[in-house]
Formats: C-alpha cells, structure tokens, sequence
C-alpha cells in the first residue's frame, strides 16, 4: 500500500509537469486517475490531485466542472490541511472563477490564497497569487493595482531564478500596456517574456507570448508580421489551447482586411518584428 501510494503521489507531480506544458487533456484524465488510487490512502495527496485537476479543466475550458470541484474540496478543508494546499485550491478557484467573468469571487478567493502563501512565507505561492490576482483587478478596470501586482510577483519570480513563472507576469504587463495603448512598453515586457519563456524552452510559455506579440504587431497594422507569427505558432504541435485561440482570431482578421489600410509604424517596431521572427523560428525548432 505504501509503495501505491508513492507511486500516486509521483504521478501527481509527473501530471503537474504536464499540466506546465498545456496538456491540459492528458493531464486532466491523469490527475482524475491519481485522486482515486490515492482516496483511501492520502487524503491531503487527494486534495491535490483533485485541485491541480481542476486547474487542468479550467484551461481546457471545463470551467464549471472545475468550480464544482474547487467548492467540493474548499468545502472539505478543515484545521487540518497544510495551509498551502488550502492556498492552492483557493488559488485556483480564484482562476477558475476569473474564467467565468465572476469577478468578484475571483478576487476573494485570490485575496485569500495570497493572504496564507504570505502568512508561511512560500514565495512561489505568493508570486502566482499576485499575477493572478492582478489579472482580476484588470479586468475590472484597475489597472494600477494591476499592475503593481503584475511587478510584485515578476520580483518574487525573480527572486528564486523561475523564468517558467516569470513570463506570465511579463506577459500580462504587455497586455496591460496594450490595452492603455502604451505599445513601446507592451513590447519591452513582450520581449523581456520571450526571453523567459525561451530560456527554460516552454514551448508553452512561448507560444503564448507569440501569440500576444502577434496581437500587438496587428494592433499596430504590421499585419505581415502578425500573420508570420501566428502561423508559427498554429504549426506547434504541443500548443497552448489559449495561445491557439489568439492566433486563430488574428489570422481570421488579418485575411478579412482590405491590403490598402496598411500604415507605416515607428522604426522600434522592425527591431520587434525582427526579435518575433527569430522566436517564430526558435519556436518550431523546439517542435522538431
């Protein structure tokens, strides 16, 4: 029984793994798999596999599934369980809550999760919870929270040498600066996000920083650049669902434009699309 349970616990942590390269699918039926063979005989690994589940099912686009479990398992915690595994599925609660434009119990629970991961010092902990929680605060329009919570965790992520974690918070400063249309500072956090992403080679973290980038460069009508990008990253195979959906949409709206409506930009941006041209490159290299 021991060695079962082991054995689970293992393939959480391989299934997590997982979940970080966007196999959503695979890593969704794996965790389900763990959390039975582990619900007799760890209850807190249940927990987890259970809560990182419901991560994977909120990015596949299960988000109301993914609530029902996130509120069952909240439900269950008791004074008991490790105050980060009740981090965790406030966490992702909060996320899965954010998917569904409730914002309001997003940014609760998200408050919540970030209150415990400072209350034990888990850095990491803190520095998802403050990206997550700015991308709430976002999206209700405060967008100097917002952004201080997007610096406050690219700091901790810093802090322990995480560049995975480190491109999210980079990346949601360029979307940030896009929406206030402030395009030359969404391009250096682009970039600074790029350069994260690629240096752990995430093809995850990658495509999706891609995908952004692509949303800007057709934002600012260099469409030929937009369109190379997008392409690039439709071709990946091991895709990020959402970088997927971003690339489609610019792809759809560049075809349906008229070619005359195609204004010069300032000299920045060739320097821009030249860098997204050699990730472009980079980034089906990774594929092969």
């Amino acid at each position: 029984a021991r060695d079962a349970t082991l054995s689970a616990r293992l393939c959480v942590w391989q299934a997590m793994l997982i979940t970080r390269r966007g196999a959503y699918d695979q890593a969704a039926r794996l965790l389900g798999e763990c959390a039975e063979q582990l619900k007799s005989r760890d209850w807190f690994g249940y927990m987890l596999a259970r809560s990182q589940m419901a991560y994977a099912l909120t990015f596949r686009g299960d988000h109301h599934e993914a609530l029902k479990v996130l509120n069952h398992l909240k439900a269950q915690v008791d004074a008991q369980t490790p105050s980060w595994l009740v981090a965790n599925i406030h966490n992702f609660l909060g996320i899965a809550y954010e998917s569904v434009e409730e914002y309001e119990h997003a940014e609760a629970a998200l408050r919540v999760a970030l209150e415990l991961n400072q209350s034990i010092g888990h850095c990491r902990g803190i520095a998802f919870c403050s990206n997550n929680l700015g991308i709430v605060l976002e999206m209700k329009g405060d967008y100097a929270n917002a952004e201080r919570l997007y610096q406050r965790s690219a700091d901790h992520f810093l802090e322990i040498d995480d560049n995975f974690g480190l491109a999210l918070p980079l990346s949601n400063l360029g979307d940030l600066h896009t929406t206030l249309r402030q395009f030359e500072q969404a391009a250096r956090h682009y970039e600074e996000a790029l350069a994260s992403a690629m240096a752990v080679q995430s093809l995850s973290q990658t495509s999706m920083v891609l995908s952004r980038m692509a949303l800007l460069l057709e934002q600012l009508s260099c469409r030929a650049d937009a369109r190379v990008i997008a392409q690039a990253v439709l071709r990946s195979a091991a895709i990020d669902a959402r970088a997927h959906e971003i690339c489609q949409q610019v792809l759809n709206r560049i075809e349906s434009l008229n070619e005359a409506h195609r204004p010069n930009k300032a000299k920045w941006l060739s320097a821009l699309a030249d860098l997204s041209h050699f990730a472009a490159q980079r980034l089906t290299a990774f594929n092969e």
